[in-house]
């Protein structure tokens, strides 16, 4: 759910804008590559903000990303495809949350936004088809208006505006003229990432895919080609106070007691009967514990400790391979 602001930030790689106070923090818990790997938050850690503004039609996003070793140096060529090697945002958009292949087409964008070089401070490579498939990257930078990256040590924060195009934007014409608009209420499909490689030199692949979808792993490597598997974004009037469950088949989740002491009890009708993946978030939306489970009866009861955890603000999030959902607990 992401919320209108009235005064856009200024883009300076801060984040320290009041307008950002509107919007929750979005976790990337997904180990894409290597599939469900769960990773030192040390090595890498990352989540994201994002807003959005009537008279400026843009969507606004703040990334802040932990990463002990940030790797640039990526150039942006036609033929040059290595871009997955180095530090990366990534962003998966679908304008009219229509679903289907965009792999070579405009049906929805796959913005990978780099960690810049030697003479450019970033580039955002998609595909585009081009006579030869080598030659059939393609540059938008001009679809982002700004972008400021800054660092306090190891935690670096991407802050940015983007155009939100429709699926008639022509490569490369003025992005502008394809501008979607804006306004409260717009559902589009979206997906947030991070490549991560600690040594692009050495290692030719990434270290970690990390994403913010929870996908199989038959399709963790195709949000850039099949929109059909990405998230989901909804554009609101209101301030953002807690993250919202999202239930393809509208099944339920229970947490009691809530407010919790010690233990928790988590219930669930299960019709899927296949593996299920518990996780506990803190108010940061930093990963605190991950239980994998083969359920295979119709109902099931999963009790969670709570008592070495500091009092605060959880979130529960059961995920199955039909539904994704989170319930706030209070401690």
């Amino acid at each position: 759910m992401v919320p209108k602001i009235i005064q856009p930030p200024a883009i300076d790689g801060l984040g320290k804008d009041i307008c950002w106070d509107s919007a929750v923090w979005n976790p990337m818990p997904y180990a894409w590559k290597p599939y469900g790997e769960i990773i030192d938050s040390t090595d890498f850690f990352g989540r994201f903000k994002a807003v959005w503004n009537e008279q400026q039609n843009l969507m606004y996003f703040l990334f802040e990303i932990t990463d002990d070793k940030f790797v640039n140096g990526y150039v942006f060529r036609k033929d040059n495809g290595e871009y997955p090697l180095f530090d990366v945002v990534e962003i998966f958009i679908d304008e009219d949350h229509s679903g289907g292949d965009h792999s070579i087409n405009n049906n929805a964008f796959a913005y990978h936004i780099t960690s810049g070089n030697a003479t450019s401070y970033y580039d955002v490579v998609d595909i585009w088809p081009d006579w030869d498939w080598s030659h059939n990257r393609v540059n938008y930078k001009d679809h982002f208006p700004e972008f400021k990256r800054a660092n306090i040590g190891n935690v670096y924060t991407w802050e940015f505006s983007m155009m939100v195009l429709t699926d008639e934007y022509i490569t490369p014409l003025d992005p502008s003229g394809f501008k979607s608009v804006l306004y409260a209420g717009k559902e589009m499909g979206f997906s947030a990432a991070y490549c991560d490689n600690d040594n692009s030199a050495i290692n030719p692949q990434r270290d970690h895919f990390v994403g913010s979808k929870y996908l199989r792993e038959a399709n963790s490597d195709r949000s850039w080609q099949d929109a059909s598997i990405l998230g989901y974004m909804k554009l609101v009037n209101e301030q953002t106070t807690s993250l919202k469950s999202f239930s393809y088949n509208k099944r339920q989740m229970e947490v009691y007691p809530n407010p919790v002491c010690e233990f928790a009890y988590i219930s669930f009708t299960n019709s899927y009967l296949g593996k299920v993946e518990l996780a506990v978030f803190n108010s940061a939306g930093q990963r605190i514990l991950n239980i994998q489970l083969n359920k295979y009866q119709e109902r099931f009861e999963q009790k969670i400790d709570f008592s070495s955890m500091k009092a605060g603000v959880y979130f529960v999030q059961l995920v199955t391979a039909y539904d994704r959902m989170f319930v706030k607990i209070i401690k």
